[in-house]
């Protein structure tokens, strides 16, 4: 993904480069040089969506489920304590 995004730019930038060099002008079109510059800016977007889809369960994008129990005994269930009645006391 990096080299989609920055490969485009850096052609453009050695075209204008080696006219300038050789004592003519830059005569890479505006647009163009735009268009690779927008490609290079959404760059962060790109790694973003490479993390969603290749990564799903990692970072802030991942599910949030407990992590499985050990094999072995598992904890016993528990129901609702009875409360002791004191003898007199009122119900």
């Amino acid at each position: 993904m990096y080299a989609i995004c920055i490969l485009p730019l850096s052609i453009v930038r050695w075209i204008g480069f080696m006219q300038e060099d050789k004592g003519g002008t830059n005569s890479v079109p505006s647009a163009a040089t735009l268009t690779v510059f927008s490609l290079f800016q959404l760059s962060g977007l790109f790694n973003v969506i490479l993390l969603i889809t290749r990564k799903p369960d990692s970072g802030l994008f991942g599910s949030r489920r407990p992590p499985p129990m050990p094999p072995g005994p598992q904890p016993l269930e528990m129901g609702p304590m009875p409360v002791p009645q004191i003898a007199g006391a009122p119900l």
